[in-house]
């Protein structure tokens, strides 16, 4: 997972103190550098220095000193991933240089590694979906779970139930299976869905006037007089 933060250099002074350690040296000049650490769990967080989505407007919230911008996949095939994410979900593809070049792989502690990388780009997120080829890749553990430690799923936001729904029916026609039938919540809506790979999809609608109910604002931007959303 990737972050762009404000400050740099208090991030990575941070680091060892909430137990996580960096597994190199911070890479690239003043102004663009990163740096890997290792969490308690063992899971892998980048901080980068340079926002590689440099065109929004604005970047994110001006209270955040950071904000995710990107979580990295590793997957046997490369090709199904496309047929998943690009032909399915209609993401949109972009240069893999936007996020990283083949000598980052030594930030995770890959030197020389060789992979194949699909970028995808979903609003202010990117998505690394990479095929290594050297260092060869393990199979997932006999009996992994989702619940077990790494990433969870990536969840898709739809602004609207007619979006939501057109992609989850192209995911069903195109032979992904379900976990749940999508509820309905009123103005938001959610359902899960299993690649072919094993990867778990979380899918979301959500009205753009209960953002701040569900914790997508900062806190006290908007409150119902009951607290409850609208329906």
């Amino acid at each position: 997972m990737s972050f762009h933060v404000d400050d740099f250099d208090a991030v990575r002074a941070r680091i060892p103190t909430v137990g996580a350690s960096a597994i190199t040296p911070p890479m690239g000049p003043d102004g663009d550098r990163r740096v890997c650490m290792r969490d308690l769990d063992g899971f892998i967080i980048e901080i980068m220095e340079r926002d590689p989505l440099d065109d929004l407007r604005p970047a994110r919230w001006p209270e955040a000193g950071s904000a995710i911008r990107a979580v990295s996949l590793s997957v046997p095939d490369l090709e199904k991933a496309r047929r998943f994410w690009v032909e399915t979900l209609s993401l949109e593809v972009v240069d893999p240089t936007l996020l990283h070049t083949p000598e980052m792989e030594a930030l995770w502690g890959l030197p020389g590694a060789k992979s194949e990388t699909l970028l995808l780009r979903a609003g202010d997120q990117l998505i690394e979906v990479q095929q290594y080829s050297d260092p060869a890749p393990r199979p997932r553990p006999l009996g992994y779970l989702l619940s077990d430690v790494g990433i969870l799923n990536i969840a898709l936001g739809y602004r609207t139930r007619p979006a939501f729904t057109e992609a989850f029916t192209r995911l069903i026609e195109n032979g992904y299976t379900a976990n749940v039938q999508p509820n309905d919540e009123g103005p938001f809506t959610s359902s899960y869905v299993n690649d072919d790979q094993g990867f778990s999809l979380e899918m979301f609608h959500c009205a753009e006037e209960i953002d701040a109910y569900l914790g997508f604002m900062p806190e006290g931007t908007w409150r119902s007089a009951t607290g409850r959303p609208p329906r």
